[in-house]
């Protein structure tokens, strides 16, 4: 049972007594040889509009084997039913746990109703209750939340294993960090055995923290944690408490990890490395000298981006996770909290609130709807052809010009008051019928549309999306789904569907009574997905771009290949003889583009479509991809949703994110960076002002009126550094008639002329020499400050806004770089960062 770490609130004195309310009355069956009790499970506690679990234990006690049956409804949720259907072998005791949906409201508490039958799901045989009634019911707290984005828990995967020091820091850890978000105190402790893995068990946090040496001994729990981060958590690894095993067992390859051994210092140098690499962020670097040593992992880490430093060890590391962030710490608990600052952590700590507790989880990346519209186009209705169209148009006409030939003959116009709606209705009749048929055309059919962010070199991975159903008329069936396979109705569509989902001893479940209206019906779909082998993409910059090798492409049959990034352009991938793949300068997309090539099947322009949805997606707070991934498109994941009883025609298709890993080039060769991994980013400008023309989310430049000034940062890989230039390639496109235009780069406090440009409007290439390049900031990155004149000529008051549009745009900055690294990493000990 999880153990609320701030108890002595009067909140979580709430919480308590509601949880041992609820495990007083919870479902006690009682039968002659069979009895069990049933609870909230997992993490016991849930979340509106969340998936969580139930949790039982069924006794047995006769000499026989039984089975139990025990249905679950939360309260207030359409009738929805979560059934669990196991054999408890004679003598013996079993404990299970399966998922449960809650709808979007968030009441006070949640209120769970119980049946247990004796026998399978379809069992008539009702086991008595407590007190002799047919149904019980259990209670969970809902405590509230005035983040509207951020309502869950912070969790701690725990072990007890922490002595009782270390256990106070975490806690006050936790708290401090939840309070400098301004977040409820909502905390949660549990042991790895509690998942019974399932990602969904997870659902009500927010963030999680893991300090168990233990969790690699529960494969199922560990599974669990990595799904739930592919799908956007947020974890702080505690290393010098929960080992580099744990680290591994979760991550792998995406942040391997070796410990050379511990030290425990009592004066730490913090050094601020991400200032360092990014000259707009204040520097938090500082000494800390402490009363008792504190303990400091010494770890060397192959990718991920270093934000603290000590002595050139790494101490606190950042790494993407399929769509998730993970952080780890090489420092106890203890060094992160400060009395003496403002919310009581330490400045460390800073990434760690800012990413893990202010940060909510991202939206998805393609929304229902436009997956819903993609399946139905390729669902297969047959359309009349033109054709058949023409045909009857002609025989109308000709029956027309008959029946006025005639009525002219025999001088009688009131034939044709007749005959023309009787006419009418002939010739309407092939095209009902032809309608009417075509509703039977298409087979019953299930179209799979789902989405996957990896992990770097993860052969398992979650693909969540949509799955539409097509039935020709009303039917009722079962749907079968695989292990770790959800499928559930869109909020929308919830209503007035019965939901009735049953899951058994092989871990599979089965949506039974499954009825919908005659047509198509979108629904929600999870999936887990495993490969043969993890496939993975290794880059190598060149004299001439870079190229891309990608591992076990085989498995999903890639299609439609380019490179993405935090960069607004994107690149297409070009095949090579070698089976690698090139990307140059030449090979950067126009926008709206997806494809280099002229001709495009139906296919392609459907991934098109889908792709410029997912890379564009102006409502979501964060820009996918994050860091440098490969996007393709694969129809070979097998599908997941069966009718029972029925043989659909099926099509499976998936978006999916391979991160790339980049390798170090060779010290003084000439390479060429293209735009796609050169990412800028508006910062503050020398008289402290920031560009009111582009906008660091959603990477767009924005139409503007006034005249102003925008500084860009152009980052250059952390693989590549130190880097140095020899020149830079800018294309630049603007619309900024009766305008002048002055680009500079160099030193913020000695910016050198670049190009002036008057009213230009159109393509401008220009470039920029090494020497100005190298004269800026000594991180490897380098400025471009473009400004943007007032309007030449007369006072723009003499116009009305509906005369003359005063409005200018950027619309593209594309940079290309050619340089040499001039050095190799100046330690092995600093991780060379994979974004």
């Amino acid at each position: 049972m999880p153990v609320p770490t701030g108890s002595f609130t009067f909140r979580f004195a709430v919480g308590t007594v509601l949880i041992l309310v609820s495990l007083w009355n919870s479902a006690a069956l009682v039968h002659a040889q069979v009895n069990g009790r049933i609870a909230a499970g997992g993490v016991q506690r849930y979340r509106a509009g969340h998936w969580g679990l139930v949790a039982g234990a069924f006794y047995n006690t006769s000499e026989d084997d039984e089975t139990v049956t025990t249905v679950v409804t939360p309260n207030g949720s359409s009738g929805a039913q979560f059934i669990r259907s196991l054999v408890v072998p004679a003598g013996s005791v079993r404990q299970t746990a399966w998922p449960v949906r809650l709808d979007d409201d968030s009441p006070d508490a949640f209120e769970f109703h119980l049946l247990t039958l004796l026998g399978d799901s379809d069992s008539q045989e009702i086991v008595d209750g407590t007190g002799g009634d047919f149904t019980d019911s259990f209670l969970s707290s809902n405590p509230a939340s005035h983040n509207l984005l951020l309502t869950g828990y912070c969790g701690l995967i725990s072990t007890r294993t922490e002595s009782p020091e270390v256990a106070t820091a975490i806690e006050k850890l936790q708290m401090r960090a939840r309070a400098a978000a301004q977040l409820e105190t909502m905390m949660l402790q549990f042991g790895p055995e509690k998942l019974h893995g399932y990602a969904e068990a997870l659902e009500p946090l927010d963030q999680l923290l893991i300090s168990s040496p233990d969790l690699p001994q529960y494969p199922e729990a560990c599974d669990a944690v990595r799904a739930w981060i592919q799908r956007g958590g947020r974890v702080l690894f505690l290393l010098d408490q929960c080992g580099s095993a744990t680290v591994n067992a979760i991550l792998g390859e995406a942040l391997p990890i070796s410990i050379v051994d511990k030290t425990t210092p009592m004066e730490v140098p913090f050094k601020h490395d991400a200032a360092v690499m990014h000259p707009g962020m204040s520097d938090l670097s500082h000494v800390r000298n402490f009363e008792e040593p504190v303990s400091l992992t010494r770890a060397v880490f192959e990718t991920g981006r270093v934000h603290f430093s000590v002595r050139d060890w790494p101490a606190l590391v950042e790494a993407p996770f399929g769509r998730g962030s993970v952080f780890v710490s090489m420092v106890s608990p203890e060094a992160m909290l400060n009395a003496d600052s403002g919310n009581g952590l330490d400045a460390i700590a800073t990434p760690i609130v800012e990413s893990l507790f202010l940060t909510p989880q991202p939206e998805p990346i393609l929304p229902n709807e436009s997956l819903a519209a993609a399946s139905e186009k390729r669902i297969g209705y047959e359309i009349p052809s033109r054709g058949f169209a023409i045909l009857v148009l002609s025989v109308f006409t000709l029956l027309v010009g008959g029946l006025g030939y005639l009525a002219s003959k025999r001088q009688r116009p009131a034939l044709l008051l007749l005959g023309i709606p009787l006419l009418s209705v002939v010739a309407a009749g092939p095209g009902i019928i032809k309608g009417i048929a075509s509703r039977s055309v298409a087979p019953p059919t299930i179209i799979e549309s789902r989405v996957a962010v990896l992990g770097d070199g993860q052969s398992t991975f979650a693909a969540d999306g949509a799955a539409t159903i097509y039935q020709p008329s009303v039917g009722q069936t079962s749907v079968d789904l695989p292990t770790h396979t959800l499928l559930y109705p869109t909020s929308k569509g919830a209503a007035g569907m019965q939901q009735r989902y049953v899951w058994s001893d092989t871990g599979n479940s089965k949506w039974t009574n499954f009825s919908q209206p005659a047509g198509a019906t979108t629904y929600q779909q999870r999936s887990f997905v495993s490969l043969p082998e993890p496939m993975s993409a290794l880059a190598e910059f060149g004299a001439d771009g870079v190229e891309i090798t990608l591992a076990n492409t085989e498995q999903l049959q890639p299609e439609d290949l380019i490179l993405a990034s935090l960069s607004p352009d994107k690149m297409a991938l070009q095949p090579q003889a070698t089976g690698q793949y090139s990307a140059g300068p030449t090979d950067v997309l126009a926008p709206g583009e997806v494809s280099r090539e002229t001709l495009l099947s139906e296919s392609q322009i459907m991934h098109g479509r889908l792709m410029q949805t997912a890379l564009h997606e102006i409502d979501r707070l964060s820009r996918f991809p994050q860091i440098p991934s490969v996007l393709f498109w694969t129809h070979a994941l097998p599908p997941t949703v069966q009718l029972v009883d029925m043989a659909p025609r099926t099509d499976s298709l998936c978006l999916v994110a391979l991160p790339l890993r980049l390798q170090i080039p060779p010290a003084d060769g000439l390479i060429t960076i293209p735009t796609t991994f050169m990412p800028y980013r508006a910062i503050q400008d020398i008289d402290g002002s920031v560009s009111a023309a582009y906008t660091n989310r959603s990477a767009k430049w924005l139409a503007r009126e006034t005249g102003g000034a925008s500084l860009l940062q152009f980052e250059v890989p952390d693989v590549c550094q130190p880097f140095d230039f020899e020149s830079a390639e800018v294309q630049f496109r603007v619309l900024a008639g009766s305008r002048t235009i002055t680009l500079q780069s160099g030193s913020p406090d000695d910016f050198k002329l670049v190009e002036t440009l008057d009213s230009p409007v159109g393509n401008f290439t220009f470039a920029i020499p090494g020497d100005v390049l190298n004269a800026g900031p000594k991180d490897g990155n380098f400025l471009l400050r473009i400004s943007v004149s007032e309007i030449d000529g007369a006072d723009s008051s003499d116009f009305t806004s509906s005369e003359r549009d005063d409005d200018w745009k950027i619309e593209r900055v594309l940079v290309t770089v050619r340089g040499r690294r001039t050095s190799a990493s100046t330690s092995n000990k600093k991780t060379e960062a994979n974004e």
